[in-house]
């Protein structure tokens, strides 16, 4: 059954690759860090985009059917526990939650390295905007969020193999080609939104963000 449109599955996989290539361009990239500013710029649009579509997009991309109460999201996680943890459409009430975590600390990410600065070659865009004391703080910050991206992916990563490996799910194969085999009760009909839109969402946010860069 078809559960993924082509831009969740697409954004998904440029995301994976965007921050792999950031974490690779600080630390073997140019010393203006160029490349890890263009791959920022890039991962807020594509990110930003994400979250819009998770408004008007797709059934099983949107809001409203992943993210469920906290209350919803840790009976699932007991359900898991006593292994009678029921299987949805899209992702699952503790999932949905992960994903929004997820976009939110990969936004705060790349906005904190808008004003960052390393005090010799490298800065932030927007950092001559703001006072010193403020580019030391996002810098300070934009290291602590990371860390803390790692840990989330780490979690991300724990879940997708227990539900791949364990439940024995095709969560993996449904990010390549959109369809899962073993639903239980859909929460609702699937409805696909056409990929010129989030094209359209794509541009829109491209083009904002380069005038506030501009």
């Amino acid at each position: 059954m078809k559960v993924w449109d082509s831009f969740v599955r697409l954004s998904h996989w440029l995301v994976v690759l965007l921050v792999i290539s950031a974490w690779l361009s600080a630390n073997f990239g140019d010393a203006e860090f160029k490349w890890h500013s263009f791959n920022g710029y890039v991962l807020f649009v594509l990110v930003l985009s994400r979250v819009i579509w998770a408004v008007v997009g797709s059934t099983t991309a949107r809001f409203s059917h992943f993210l469920k109460s906290p209350v919803e999201a840790i009976a699932y996680l007991r359900g898991l526990i006593k292994n009678n943890a029921p299987e949805y459409l899209g992702h699952n009430p503790a999932g949905g939650w992960m994903v929004l975590l997820l976009w939110l600390i990969l936004l705060s990410q790349v906005i904190t390295g808008l004003f960052s600065s390393d005090d010799i070659l490298a800065e932030g865009p927007l950092s001559y905007r703001v006072s010193s004391r403020l580019v030391s703080l996002m810098t300070g910050w934009h290291h602590l969020i990371f860390d803390i991206l790692l840990v989330f992916v780490a979690l991300h990563l724990i879940a997708v193999f227990y539900h791949q490996v364990i439940k024995r799910e095709k969560l993996i194969q449904a990010m390549f080609n959109g369809k899962k085999t073993n639903i239980g009760k859909p929460i609702r009909p699937l409805i696909t939104k056409p990929f010129y839109r989030a094209m359209l969402i794509l541009g829109v946010v491209s083009f904002s963000f380069w005038m506030i860069l501009s």
